[in-house]
């Protein structure tokens, strides 16, 4: 996907995309009203641009969609953008609504975490019939049978792992079989093709990028000299999984192109731990593979389970999901047992259980980059702490339900709004107020 949030960003293109299906032409006016999180950080997480872009039938990861406002005012579109203060059932939703001649098209969508969208309302003004939509829409059937159950639980695949005497990366790439109907082989290509994003990504940022509002970039320039320098006090596995981590984040921040894992705000955890490892073990392309798999298995079970949106969760459910599923990894790829990558898994959320969403000036930049450093170097610890025998007292379960429940205890203000924590800031208001000033081209509802 191109940057900088899954959520605000892949799943607003998505919602665009749907809407703009249903709607079978090109709209002349279109009038958008923002809701909750979307209307509080849609222009720092490029909102805007993704739900313009999805209207003028961009697919998320396409490169167009940071300039898709100069594509739609030269089709002659009129949009209008709406930030409402009414409460919504979701923080990250927003209505669409389209109109040609008589015809009017009113979608309301929500993005709920991870590029994943939900449409909750629509409706066709002046037509005798919905339009069908787009297959592409329509949500998977992941109705597995017994042998092969959709994880609601880790107990649960840790139970099938042992059954099967698999490990929890082949177990995974044995459900995405009986889900998709695909061949191993193509099953394990779909997932090397986001290896191949991480890779660029990775590539890109070690050689330096800046973000789109100058605010960010060149620190894992910074870092890679550091590391060579022999004078780091981490050690060079640590080091290099940071740098990696901050260079996905900071070509993130430059709406270039990652993959969301499970975010686009967390995205560089998993990678900067994969590629940090790399070396010390000298993991094969197959084993870096496997290592994506076993850490979307312990992210399929926290997506069923608690939530990773930063703004229904706080940063926790983002990056911290993120350092439990890389930590869940890396012991795999160590050679650890499913077990004790449940521990890891266990550990590594516990110690960020409670951390806030609070981006400056809603960009996805300051402090998300950096924490995507503490989310891998806190998952290279929690992996080896599991090595070693620690367990953690609390199940993995009940830690996944834990932070599902603190995320719902958090105020708004504390969930991807810019209206709380380092966000208020003095330094940050003014950051605020030098790239984007004072809002002049909105309305308030």
């Amino acid at each position: 996907m191109i940057g900088p949030s899954s959520s605000h960003t892949a799943g607003a293109a998505k919602i665009g995309l749907y809407t703009r299906a249903a709607f079978g032409k090109d709209p002349t006016e279109v009038i958008i009203t923002l809701y909750g999180s979307f209307a509080k950080t849609y222009k720092g997480h490029g909102t805007d641009v993704a739900l313009i872009g999805g209207l003028m039938n961009f697919q998320a990861d396409d490169p167009r969609i940071p300039k898709a406002k100069d594509y739609a005012s030269r089709k002659g579109m009129n949009i209008t953008f709406i930030e409402s203060d009414e409460q919504s059932s979701h923080p990250n939703t927003v209505k669409l609504q389209l109109f040609n001649g008589n015809e009017e098209l009113v979608v309301v969508g929500k993005s709920i975490g991870g590029g994943n969208i939900q449409i909750v309302e629509h409706s066709l003004i002046n037509n005798n019939r919905i339009r069908s939509i787009n297959s592409e829409f329509k949500e998977k059937n992941m109705n597995i049978n017994e042998e092969y159950p959709l994880f609601q639980s880790i107990q649960q695949l840790l139970a099938l792992a042992k059954k099967k005497k698999v490990t929890v990366s082949e177990l995974m790439v044995q459900l995405e079989m009986k889900a998709t109907g695909l061949s191993r082989e193509n099953i394990r290509q779909l997932m090397e093709a986001n290896l191949e994003v991480m890779d660029k990504a990775i590539e890109q940022g070690m050689h330096g990028v800046k973000s789109s509002t100058g605010l960010t970039g060149g620190d894992a320039v910074k870092l890679k000299k550091y590391i060579e320098s022999g004078k780091g006090l981490s050690g060079d596995v640590i080091l290099e999984s940071v740098a990696k981590a901050i260079a996905t984040n900071e070509v993130n921040a430059s709406m270039g192109i990652v993959c969301a894992t499970p975010t686009a705000g967390s995205a560089g955890t998993v990678p900067g731990v994969l590629y940090g490892l790399v070396d010390k073990l000298q993991l094969t392309r197959d084993q870096k593979i496997d290592f994506l798999f076993c850490a979307g298995a312990f992210g399929l079970v926290i997506a069923n389970n608690a939530s990773i949106s930063g703004a229904e969760g706080g940063c926790q459910a983002e990056v911290g999901s993120a350092s439990g599923m890389a930590a869940a990894a890396a012991v795999e790829v160590a050679g650890g047992s499913p077990v004790q990558s449940a521990h890891a898994c266990a550990i590594a959320i516990k110690n960020l259980l409670g951390l806030v969403c609070d981006p400056v000036a809603g960009l996805v930049e300051i402090p998300c980059i950096k924490r995507n450093a503490a989310g891998s170097s806190n998952a290279l610890i929690a992996a080896d702490m599991a090595l070693a025998g620690v367990i953690s007292e609390i199940p993995c379960d009940e830690v996944i339900e834990t932070m599902d429940r603190v995320g719902r205890w958090m105020p708004a203000e504390l969930r991807e709004t810019a209206e709380g924590g380092l966000a208020v800031t003095p330094t940050a208001k003014q950051i605020q107020e030098r790239i984007f000033g004072k809002c002049n081209s909105c309305i308030k509802a």
